[in-house]
């Protein structure tokens, strides 16, 4: 606990924050309820994976190159266990509570879970972790490239340009097929690489803040005003993370204290949260509907009650620990 960085402990603590808010308002189906206004704000803040793959990006790809195969099964066996445990719970729950109308039965259910998994139907949250294993298939390779650079910055930079300028081409082109698939436009990649090129080389706290809070503030309101609009821009969203994720890394706390420990915490507990968390969501929602109505306010109450809950959760499995951290995934 003593060697964890405050500032990464932050950015994911925010991450899960912004997921939960997200997906509050997604079951909540309220594209069409909300106030427009509202609803393109919500939209606008869909990039808590995005902070959760910069984090990933910086801690796989730092330290140099490592042996492929303990690498891949340091990797897997952190993020597959606790997949695996929280995918069968959520399988089971969901088929008990009519969610998969094609199961009706224990027979329909054991037959269904393998097609379910392959298809990620078990639910769609969990494209997460098919997302993050890629990343981490292709991780060596770029461990590697990175490493044997006679210059690893510009190399970075190179790569990170192109991501940017493809992913604007794909939003103001997306008519031509050459440029829509363009191997690059990857969005996921270019996060990945940013994090660990962000955390490393832009260390100047005094450029960095003020840049990324006129950074966030510009796309962000651009953001909302062009989807009110009509408009959705991906490149938007990129300078919106790089922003956040720069203001984030330039927090500077004097000591610990209640925040900072609570952040701390959660941070530990994102990975278990983000597992878990949909159930509880739409537990509320439907056996609630009179305290959790479609409304463009009730997101925001939700995602405390669900974070609070989930905290609560996560500390219990973690004091008194009856299920072993490895299948939990708490850190």
């Amino acid at each position: 606990m003593k060697d964890r960085i405050f500032q990464l402990d932050l950015i994911r603590t925010v991450a899960i924050i912004l997921v939960i808010f997200q997906h509050s308002w997604s079951i909540l189906d309220l594209d069409i309820p909300a106030q427009a206004f509202s609803y393109h704000g919500y939209k606008a803040l869909i990039y808590g994976v995005p902070l959760f793959v910069m984090l990933s990006g910086f801690f796989q790809l730092r330290g140099g190159p490592k042996p492929v195969g303990s690498f891949l099964k340091n990797r897997f066996g952190r993020i597959l266990p606790p997949f695996f445990f929280w995918m069968v719970i959520v399988y089971i729950l969901s088929a008990l509570t009519g969610r998969y109308q094609d199961i009706t039965s224990f027979k329909d259910a054991a037959l269904a879970f393998f097609p379910y998994f392959l298809e990620n139907k078990i639910n769609i949250a969990f494209w997460y972790v098919f997302m993050l294993s890629g990343l981490y298939l292709i991780t060596p390779v770029l461990q590697r490239a990175i490493d044997s650079s006679a210059d690893s910055k510009r190399l970075l930079e190179y790569c990170l340009g192109l991501w940017i300028v493809i992913t604007v081409l794909c939003d103001f082109l997306p008519q031509f097929e050459l440029v829509r698939q363009f191997p690059i436009a990857g969005r996921y990649l270019g996060y990945y690489l940013a994090g660990y090129y962000v955390t490393v080389y832009l260390k100047d706290r005094k450029v960095n803040l003020p840049a990324g809070i006129a950074g966030f503030v510009v796309s962000f309101t651009a953001n909302v005003l062009l989807m009110y609009a009509g408009h959705e821009y991906l490149f938007l969203e990129v300078l919106e993370v790089l922003s956040l994720f720069l203001i984030l890394k330039s927090v500077q706390v004097k000591k610990q204290n209640l925040f900072t420990r609570a952040t701390t915490s959660i941070s530990r507990y994102s990975y278990t949260i983000y597992l878990t968390h949909f159930i509880l969501i739409r537990f509320l929602c439907s056996y609630f509907p009179q305290f959790f109505p479609q409304h463009w306010a009730t997101p925001v109450y939700t995602t405390l009650i669900v974070l609070v809950a989930e905290y609560l959760f996560c500390f219990a499995l973690d004091k008194i620990r009856f299920i072993p951290d490895r299948l939990t995934g708490i850190s």
